[in-house]
């Protein structure tokens, strides 16, 4: 008996059924999403406040010495 002799001719019976609530799978994926939204929003929030309570500035070519030898 070959592959040929046995083989069925495909249709959409042998399809997966979805089962469950498409909202409810729907409704899990967007609040995941939201998280990373706002993990995303509160760190790029704390770096930005971080940098702008630092004061320090940054060290520019003019502030360094023309002859480090003549510190």
């Amino acid at each position: 008996m070959s592959s040929i002799e046995t083989f069925e001719k495909p249709s959409y019976d042998v399809l997966p059924v979805p089962k469950g609530s498409w909202q409810e799978q729907y409704n899990q994926k967007n609040a995941y999403a939201n998280k990373v939204l706002v993990v995303g929003i509160l760190s790029c929030g704390g770096v930005l406040a971080h940098s702008l309570q630092d004061d320090k500035r940054p060290v520019l070519k003019s502030d360094l010495p023309i002859d480090p030898r003549n510190c």
